[in-house]
């Protein structure tokens, strides 16, 4: 049985991280769930004329790490996103792999709130998504 986290299990500076590296099968699988099938992402050719050079990551799935972070790991099960701010730094693309971090910065015991600050970095250690989260956790219903 999954256990779900508590509040007493939370502490100002808590952090969880995680290394992932994204294929072009993982963007292409990506594109055909949320229907954002921009060449940007797709097609070699067009993005070899942008001045990325070759195909990027969508921002919005190398985002979808923070959501594995809070969802997982920190604050873990039976957490629930309240809202999310993201700043897209730099691009990530196939095959480089990048490091997410999550820190709890506040806790609101009183309004039921965990705030926490992201950041994702890619091998050069330069951050490349940075990012706000307000969760809650599950009551428990016992």
């Amino acid at each position: 049985m999954t256990t779900i986290t508590q509040w007493k299990d939370l502490a100002v500076g808590q952090e969880a991280c995680l290394e992932h590296t994204f294929s072009a099968e993982d963007v292409a699988h990506f594109a055909a769930l949320c229907g954002d099938n921009q060449p940007l992402h797709l097609d070699a050719d067009f993005a070899a004329r942008t001045f990325f050079k070759q195909p990027i990551v969508h921002g919005m799935l190398t985002a979808s790490l923070f959501s594995t972070l809070i969802g997982t790991r920190l604050p873990g099960p039976g957490s629930i996103y309240i809202g999310q701010n993201l700043t897209f730094l730099r691009a990530v693309y196939m095959n480089e792999t990048v490091r997410a971090c999550m820190r709890i910065t506040a806790l609101d015991l009183d309004k039921e709130r965990i705030y926490l600050t992201g950041e994702i970095t890619n091998t050069a250690g330069k951050a490349v998504l940075s990012g706000t989260s307000e969760v809650t956790l599950l009551r428990n219903l016992d």
